[in-house]
């Protein structure tokens, strides 16, 4: 498998090819996870950069910071605060997965300003060099916001969505260990398309 600049740019054009449809099919109550391709596009789009400084030597720090805010502190409050919003049957479960992922934000948001990150461009992937307490086990707590909220839910396809991101994790940290952040990253991003079948087939029922 081989990640590069390409890789991450035609990922970002096609999510946000799928992430615009998916908000032009999406009701009201849906629009908060329509979006979701669409913020892994911009997400991909950095590390697309990154790749871009690395050919040339160089490290692009906005590239760094832009990726890695989306990554440390914007998917752990919004993805359970979207389960959280949409699912009113496991508020009590779920508003634990929220407070969690509220948590770990801040925490990394400490971090993020106390230390620089540094990045690394290996062979197949990038490695986000973050400061970081506890390392393994704050990871753990990140999924558990993530992974969490989604398999907590009533709603089935947020539990199945739950369980794919669950085997990336797992495929990521097994195979791709040093540059987990970047290669599970992009593991998501590409599982987010999902988003768009299951919006477009609830489109298409409600049209009948």
């Amino acid at each position: 498998m081989c990640f590069s600049a390409t890789a991450s740019f035609v990922a970002s054009g096609g999510l946000a090819v799928l992430g615009a449809e998916s908000l032009r099919l999406a009701n009201s109550k849906q629009r908060a996870i329509a979006v979701i391709p669409l913020m892994f596009a911009v997400q991909q789009a950095f590390e697309g950069f990154q790749w871009l400084s690395a050919a040339i030597g160089e490290v692009n720090s906005f590239a760094a910071y832009g990726f890695v805010i989306i990554a440390l502190l914007v998917w752990p409050i919004y993805i359970p605060l979207t389960v959280y919003v949409l699912d009113k049957q496991r508020r009590n479960v779920l508003a634990w997965t929220l407070g969690i992922g509220f948590a770990l934000a801040l925490y990394y948001f400490v971090l993020l300003l106390l230390e620089p990150i540094q990045v690394h461009v290996l062979r197949h992937g990038i490695y986000y060099q973050v400061p970081m307490l506890f390392g393994q086990i704050t990871g753990m707590i990140y999924f558990l916001a993530i992974c969490g909220a989604l398999l907590a839910s009533s709603k089935r396809e947020f539990r199945f969505f739950g369980v794919a991101i669950f085997a990336s994790v797992m495929i990521a940290a097994i195979f791709f260990a040093t540059t987990f952040a970047s290669i599970w990253c992009f593991f998501a991003a590409l599982l987010s398309s999902l988003i768009y079948l299951y919006i477009r087939k609830d489109s298409k029922k409600k049209r009948r």
